[in-house]
Parts: C-alpha cells; structure tokens; sequence
C-alpha cells in the first residue's frame, strides 16, 4: 500500500514540485497552503507522514508541530528550512521533528529521509531482541557486525573512522543510555554507519532528550 505524505508549504510552485516527484515514487501526496489548512485536513484523514516547512506567514511550522504533538499527534515529520545550521537544526527537533532538511536540497536526499522516517517510526514498535528500555545492547550491536574493541570500533571487521566526539556518542549509546548530542553529530553518525554498510541499525531520535541507536528488522 502507498505511503501518504502530507505536504505544507505556502511556496505553491514547490508543493506542486514535491507532490509530483513524490507520485513518481509511489507515495499518495497531499498539499496544504498553511497550517490552519493542514489542521484541517489531519482533523479528517490519517497520513504517514509530514514535510514541514518552517517559515510560514500566520502560524509558522515550528508553532504548528508544537500544538500537533501536545495534541497528541505523532504522526513523522520532516521539516524543511532555509535557517541553516545546528541551533535551528535543534530547536526543530526539540519541538517535535523527527528529521530536517535544509533548503535548497536535493530531491532524492528528501525522498530517502521520508523512507528512513517512516521506516523509523513502524521499528519503534516490538524491538525487543537485543534491546534494553528501547536501546540496542552490545551483544545486538556485535550480531549487528558493530564492534566495541577497547577504544575502538570495528564495522564488519574495518575500523570505524570516527572523531572522538562521535566516538564517546556511540559508546554512551552502546551502554544503554541516550546521548546528548548536536544533530550534525548524529546525522554524521548515520553516515558513516550506513557507508559501512550497517543497515539493520539506526540512530533514532529520542525527542527531548537525545539520541539512541536500535535494530531495524
């Protein structure tokens, strides 16, 4: 079955954009001008999941995700900024988002972030091998060809070149805790993670809180 996406945006030339790429790719796409038209629509249909953008006139969509996720609402969502850097990357994580996106970007780059998004939020539910309160343990994480050797980690048997930040992160996430760390840390985390090949892992965020690693089955 389609995934549907719920695109809000008042740039009518980029909703038209994204809603035509995302047909091309197989989700079903619905567009919204604002937030109060997308409130409208989520009073009456339920979607995967949400691309946000973030500077909108009358409610801006960082206003918007705060009211959607004290309603309850938990629905994936991705925003789209043109306010670059890791303190806004941060404060739209804070207030809800599971991912963002600076703009200009590359179309592809969003489309894998939606699979990974909603891929994400249907693993939250039922990992349990390997898990502890929710966090991969290091005997998942070796079955999994991640490695901790002393200092070290080894990613199906090669070294994982890692910056002694990233290294501390990963090794505060192995032990079960959620480490606190800038989102250009974790995405850079994802990154290597996943050129190493190490698919059925991932780095989730724990919103308001950090970040923790778990299987993705």
């Amino acid at each position: 079955m389609s995934k549907s996406i719920l695109i809000i945006d008042d740039d009518a030339e980029l909703r038209k954009s994204l809603r035509a790429g995302l047909l091309r790719d197989g989700f079903d796409a619905i567009q919204a001008d604002s937030a109060a038209s997308a409130a409208e629509i989520l009073r009456r249909v339920s979607v995967d999941g949400i691309i946000l953008d973030r500077m909108m006139p009358e409610t801006d969509g960082l206003s918007f995700l705060r009211a959607l996720r004290k309603s309850g609402i938990d629905t994936p969502v991705i925003m789209l900024t043109a306010m670059d850097g890791g303190d806004n990357a941060a404060c739209g994580l804070e207030g809800g988002a599971d991912d963002y996106l600076a703009k200009p970007f590359q179309f592809r780059e969003l489309v894998l972030r939606i699979r990974n998004m909603i891929r994400k939020s249907g693993a939250r539910d039922g990992v349990s091998d390997g898990v502890l309160d929710g966090v991969l343990d290091a005997r998942a994480a070796a079955r999994a060809n991640l490695v901790r050797t002393g200092g070290e980690f080894l990613a199906r048997g090669r070294p994982l070149l890692l910056s002694a930040r990233e290294k501390a992160a990963l090794t505060e996430m192995l032990d079960g805790k959620i480490a606190e760390i800038p989102p250009m840390t974790a995405k850079r985390l994802r990154e290597k993670l996943a050129l190493a090949k190490l698919e059925n892992i991932d780095i989730i965020t724990e919103r308001g809180r950090g970040y923790k690693i778990i299987p993705v089955k």
